[in-house]
């Protein structure tokens, strides 16, 4: 997996991962200081295959080496000819100590093959100070299969 890192205005970055079953994800995690461009995102797994009429497809999603991270957000692409979004569940513990924490639901495009979901804290300018340092899971997504085929994520 190829991870790339950017810096954004007002202390934002993203990630892009690629890998087999880890194609373009993006991810932007608010917090401070250059230190957040050490962030990197993961998939797991990394790769996996399906039988055909088996049951769900689950990717963990999970930032490594963050610091001060207040919100988080990521982006996935699928191949829609070959899975169906599920779900996408938001693991709220790297943030609950920032402030109480606010995860819309997810925006998703069937069509486009597109999942965007993230988190955020209620703690305001505060959590830029103070937000969550560390290695942990942001979440996971769910897929069904829908059709024989390779979807990079």
């Amino acid at each position: 997996m190829r991870v790339a890192v950017r810096a954004f205005r007002g202390g934002w970055i993203a990630a892009a991962a690629g890998a087999v079953l880890a194609g373009a994800v993006m991810i932007g995690v608010q917090g401070s200081g250059a230190s957040a461009l050490d962030a990197t995102l993961s998939l797991d797994p990394a790769s996996q295959t399906v039988p055909s009429g088996a049951g769900p497809i689950t990717v963990n999603v999970s930032i490594n080496n963050v610091t001060n991270m207040a919100a988080w957000e990521f982006s996935l692409m699928y191949d829609p000819g070959v899975l169906s979004f599920t779900s996408a569940t938001a693991d709220q513990t790297m943030l609950k100590p920032v402030g109480a924490v606010l995860c819309p639901a997810p925006i998703v495009d069937e069509t486009a093959g597109t999942v965007l979901f993230g988190c955020a804290t209620s703690a305001g300018e505060s959590a830029i100070d103070k937000g969550a340092d560390g290695s942990g899971k942001l979440g996971t997504v769910v897929f069904a299969p829908k059709a024989k085929g390779t979807s990079p994520l």
